[in-house]
């Protein structure tokens, strides 16, 4: 059984918090695959033709369990009240095998270096270790993105593989377990 793609709650300091996408975030999702969000990925930047198609795909429902769940990422509250905060990026979990997924991540360019990737895979960590039963976790990276290297080296990834061009890191439920709940080392089984 596939589990609703519920919302982690938002991080301790209310900085960056997670929400579902909705019809109306075409206009960010555009400026947030902009020319310098996509300057380490196999693709242009989006015109409005293709930020209106990648909303759609990734709001259907995906029955069973090769799930895609992304969410939208915020910071602060919405200028407006009782409307949603706009996005600053998307972060995404793809289940390749039943205990195996990749996550990615993207920001727009203007909010670089202030932590909501970092707190945004905190947030993520949890669903897919202990919600979604997950045993293991890819992320891939172009190798000239050193940002997203530190990013995901903060969130207890691990260096797997790298080519010319692409790095590959990974993270496991028990480095997960370890990380948040060192007793679980120390019981059997």
């Amino acid at each position: 059984m596939a589990l609703a793609p519920a919302v982690p709650p938002p991080d301790p300091g209310g900085r960056t918090a997670l929400r579902p996408l909705a019809t109306t975030d075409a206009a960010a999702i555009r400026r947030i695959y902009g020319p310098g969000a996509v300057r380490h990925l196999p693709r242009p930047p989006m015109d409005a033709r293709q930020a209106d198609a990648w909303l759609a795909r990734h709001l259907r429902e995906r029955p069973g369990p090769w799930r895609l769940t992304t969410w939208g990422i915020t910071a602060g509250p919405a200028a407006v009240p009782h409307e949603k905060p706009p996005l600053i990026g998307v972060i995404r979990l793809v289940r390749r095998a039943r205990y195996a997924a990749e996550i990615a991540f993207i920001l727009h360019e203007d909010v670089w270096g202030r932590g909501h990737a970092t707190r945004a895979l905190a947030l993520v960590l949890p669903r897919a270790f202990d919600d979604l039963d997950l045993i293991i976790l890819r992320a891939r990276h172009h190798r000239d993105n050193t940002a997203a290297r530190r990013v995901l080296t903060r969130a207890g990834f691990v260096l797997r593989e790298a080519t010319e061009d692409q790095v590959t890191c990974l993270h496991t439920r028990g480095a997960w377990q370890a990380a948040t709940d060192p007793w679980s080392t120390l019981l059997p089984g």
